[in-house]
Formats: structure tokens, sequence, C-alpha cells
């Protein structure tokens, strides 16, 4: 079952995931777009009011990868059953961030 989370708790639950290894599968309708995998980094805070948390090595000069969490385009996000997945939906674009295989036998929740 899954439970919706506040678009504070999805920054909670973000942030307790850093240094987690996660698989971001990005999601328009019912077709998937990409997917993207990395360890994922500690918040960003300079890009205010948009967050920001990197994935993979950050590399200065290049396109950064990562979750953006843009507040004014925040339409919901869920936890799915066992927390191994979070979606969050914002401007029309579905993520889901899944945990991989190998953290999930490592952490809990």
């Amino acid at each position: 079952m899954d439970r919706s989370l506040s678009q504070a708790e999805l920054v909670e639950n973000l942030d307790r995931w850093v240094g987690a290894e996660v698989a971001v599968r990005v999601v328009s309708g019912e077709e998937l777009i990409a997917v993207f995998r990395g360890r994922l980094g500690e918040r960003v805070a300079d890009r205010n009011p948009t967050l920001f948390w990197p994935l993979g090595e950050l590399a200065h000069g290049l396109e950064l990868s990562g979750v953006f969490l843009h507040p004014e385009k925040f339409q919901g996000a869920a936890a799915h059953e066992g927390m191994f997945v979070i979606e969050l939906r914002q401007g029309g674009v579905t993520l889901n961030i899944r945990r991989t295989e190998a953290e999930r036998r490592l952490t809990p929740g």
C-alpha cells in the first residue's frame, strides 16, 4: 500500500537516503522516458527555492545530474510499500526514486 507524503516528508525521506545508491526513473503518462543511477548526494542549499540532491559525483562546469524539487510545481509524493520507492510528481512528470537491490539489503527504511 502506498502512503502519501507531504512535500516536507518527501524532503525528510530523501535526506535520509543520502549516500544510498538509487535509480531514478523519469515517467511521463505511462511511458518511461529515462533512467539514471548513482549515489544520492547531500541536498545542495544554494538553489533556493529549488531543492537539489546530486546523483553521483559533482562535476564542476558540467550539467549536474540529480533530483530537482520545484516547490511551486509539486503535485504530490508517495512512499511505496517497503519504503524502497519514493514517487515524486511535479510539473506533469513523475520521478520514481528507488533504492537499488543492494541498498535494500544493507539499510532499513
